[in-house]
């Protein structure tokens, strides 16, 4: 039975250790890193033309079911995929990252949150850094949440035929438990904006059907069939998907616990003690209207919370 305790401690570990996440508060008002959007966009643009190539050496035709597989090699997250640990290990992207005792959840015990304040502690590290995207601050995690659940939207609303509301109530699932608040102790808001993000990102491959927020063909295609060979018809810009929903500074996290929660905001409070400057969640205030019109109620209310730092459990 320990032996099983242990085993499976050591599993959980290394799954979790690095589906971690980031600490968008700490000195926040001294971060200075260059925009990371050509090199990250370029080395995208990159994958393209490899996966685009590969789909076409393993199928006759264009075979969509192929193309994604492909592209899914790329794309999906940091031990399955190419392009997120590219970000992660690039010297050529510039990043913050904050030392687990250092940041705002210092305070959390291994017993309430195992894969941050356990795990996080062997590496002193936080697993996500901080990259600038135009003039928006977002973890690395939010990569991987965009490519890998975003496709698990894609396949579910535009391939499945479910409701939207089936997809939002999916990704809501998933936060509060292994990908999330279970884990972690944090339900991300910022991790649900990146997944509906996604899913608009995988339609745009091809765009076969119209975008869920413009009506159109969004932002595609990035790749059409010309003579039953799969050709890059258009470079991707993540900017075209990024906005302040996927920092967590703007959109606000909420705790798993009361507990949880009231250890994050002293921390906060700390810090604008130290500084006199504001910390507190909602931190870029002028960009909230723009949200709210951008994603409207329905979907809004599933990925918005510019109320403050909550707790799941009252």
């Amino acid at each position: 039975m320990k032996f099983t305790t242990i085993l499976i401690c050591i599993l959980f570990s290394t799954f979790t250790v690095n589906a971690s996440e980031v600490d968008s508060f700490t000195n926040r008002h001294n971060w200075k890193i260059k925009d990371a959007s050509k090199v990250i966009n370029d080395k995208a643009n990159e994958y393209f033309e490899v996966a685009v190539s590969k789909a076409n050496k393993k199928s006759k035709s264009c075979e969509e079911k192929r193309l994604y597989k492909e592209m899914r090699k790329f794309f999906k997250n940091h031990y399955s995929g190419k392009f997120v640990p590219y970000i992660l290990k690039s010297k050529d992207i510039e990043k913050i990252q904050t030392k687990f005792d250092d940041g705002v959840y210092r305070d959390f015990k291994w017993y309430e949150a195992f894969s941050i304040a356990a795990v996080k502690r062997l590496y002193k590290n936080s697993a996500a850094y901080i990259v600038k995207m135009r003039n928006v601050h977002i973890g690395t995690d939010k990569f991987e949440h965009f490519f890998g659940r975003g496709f698990r939207y894609f396949e579910k609303f535009y391939l499945e035929g479910k409701s939207l509301n089936h997809v939002l109530q999916f990704g809501h699932r998933s936060e509060r438990i292994f990908l999330g608040a279970k884990t972690t102790g944090i339900y991300s808001q910022g991790d649900l904006a990146a997944n509906f993000n996604g899913m608009r990102f995988w339609n745009d491959m091809l765009s076969k059907r119209p975008d869920i927020l413009t009506g159109d063909e969004g932002f595609g295609p990035y790749i059409k069939c010309i003579d039953d060979q799969w050709v890059v018809n258009k470079k991707v810009d993540f900017n075209d998907y990024i906005d302040h929903s996927w920092d967590e500074g703007t959109n606000c996290s909420k705790l798993r616990t009361p507990s949880l929660l009231k250890k994050v905001l002293n921390q906060i409070d700390i810090l604008e003690q130290k500084t006199g400057l504001p910390h507190h969640c909602p931190f870029v205030r002028e960009n909230l209207t723009v949200l709210e019109q951008k994603y409207g109620n329905f979907i809004g209310s599933a990925i918005l919370n510019f109320s403050g730092h909550d707790s799941l459990k009252k």
